[in-house]
């Protein structure tokens, strides 16, 4: 009896192939969802939905049909899809079906453009009978986004609690494989190498490493505090102009070798280079008079980039966040980089390095509050910041293909407040 007790509760409801795909990351039949997961299900209000999207535009028109199939072979991968929350738990849904989650909408000409829609789809919650997710196939899309195409868009939503947004992309890359049978290479999570350097290191310099990691630890757990203390008493948000309904906005692409190369001439990464381009176009607005408070995810997450991708992945949200001022007082763009830079070193090899972590245990303690004192300092902290900045992984190669090609992709996440904006650097 006991191993059966133990079978029934590691067994997964999914073959490991079916429809010729490989389920990558398998779940139990029941399964208590995770505090930190639920803290997104807690948090949401009609007001504040709690999903991440993307929005795809195709080369040529898309039919339904053959979608649906490609959606079905989908949640074979992802057996998450087709579940759904019942109390604090995911359990299969019984009347689960890709209608419940497929809708289709025509652009007419002079009408609605894509990222209407778009903004439109983010700005409503999931129906939370059935599981998490929905895909809308937009048809007469043009190049452009506009109605009276011949092009065909796909709208994805996924909320929060079942991926965060690395996974989330990770997710709808895979989808992107299904529709065109290939596969771009991705940087993809698993759970770390078996040898590692650590393995290596004398017992000695472990004990004082391990020391030195829990007072790091302990540090950054009053600095969460601190910082959470600031954020409140200070004016990180934006004007409350600034505020209204959900509006879902993206740019072409710029060339990723650029913003590289700028990096590296002056002594700075990527995302360094990306946040104070965001500053700087926040300093435009009344609200850029000062400095805005922006959330910033932190993966947590090992990321593997010379294997395939593994066979099991944990589902749900391995990421963390914290708080940093972006300079949009700084006039001089270089010393605006500078300083965007200084302070996140800081985050990741300075004083605030553990930071992320302790973040992480604060995110759990939360979650144990009352729902509504959960939900009053929720929105009481995202009214105090101003944005979200995340930048997610994608394919290295064009996720192009000779029967449905995929011209454009972009990413969205929530919001974290009223007077706030959220930006994905994809």
């Amino acid at each position: 009896p006991s191993s059966q007790e133990e079978h029934s509760v590691c067994c997964v409801h999914q073959p490991a192939m079916a429809g010729g795909v490989e389920v990558i990351a398998p779940v139990p039949e029941h399964e208590e969802i995770p505090v930190v997961d639920f803290l997104f299900i807690r948090g949401e209000t009609p007001e504040q939905p709690m999903h991440t999207g993307a929005a795809w535009t195709f080369g040529n028109a898309f039919p339904a049909t053959q979608l649906r199939m490609i959606l079905e072979l989908w949640v074979v991968q992802w057996p998450r899809l087709r579940q759904r929350l019942v109390g604090t738990a995911w359990e299969d849904d019984p009347e689960f079906s890709i209608g419940h989650h497929l809708c289709e909408e025509d652009l007419e000409p002079g009408g609605m453009t894509l990222q209407q829609v778009a903004s439109r789809l983010m700005a409503c919650q999931l129906n939370r009978d059935h599981p998490l997710w929905s895909a809308t196939l937009v048809h007469n899309v043009t190049q452009a986004g506009y109605g009276g195409g011949t092009r065909s868009a796909l709208v994805i939503r996924l909320h929060h609690a079942i991926a965060d947004g690395a996974l989330a992309v990770m997710m709808e890359i895979e989808l992107g494989r299904l529709v065109n049978s290939q596969s771009p290479e991705l940087d993809a999570p698993h759970d770390g190498d078996s040898d590692t350097p650590e393995r290596h290191i004398a017992p000695l310099a472990r004990v004082f490493g391990w020391l030195q990691d829990a007072l790091l630890f302990v540090w950054s757990f009053i600095l969460c505090f601190f910082d959470a203390l600031v954020v409140s008493l200070g004016r990180g948000c934006l004007d409350k102009h600034c505020g209204g309904p959900t509006c879902i906005r993206w740019i072409r692409p710029i060339p990723l070798d650029d913003v590289r190369q700028t990096g590296r001439h002056l002594d700075a990464s990527i995302n360094d280079v990306l946040l104070a381009c965001l500053a700087g176009a926040i300093r435009r607005f009344p609200s850029g008079r000062r400095d805005v408070v922006a959330f910033i995810p932190f993966n947590m997450r090992v990321w593997k980039t010379t294997a395939p991708t593994p066979p099991r992945i944990r589902m749900g949200n391995d990421s963390s966040m914290v708080w940093v001022w972006l300079p949009c007082t700084v006039r001089d763009p270089i010393e605006r980089l500078q300083e965007v830079k200084r302070r996140m070193d800081a985050l990741k090899k300075g004083y605030r390095s553990g930071q992320p972590i302790a973040q992480l245990w604060v995110f759990r303690l939360l979650s144990l509050l009352p729902t509504g004192i959960l939900v009053r300092f929720l929105r009481y902290m995202g009214a105090c910041t101003g944005a979200l900045v995340t930048n997610v992984p994608g394919p290295r190669d064009p996720m192009g293909g000779s029967v449905h090609p995929i011209e454009s992709i972009a990413a969205f996440a929530p919001s974290p407040g009223p007077n706030s904006i959220a930006t994905v650097f994809f």
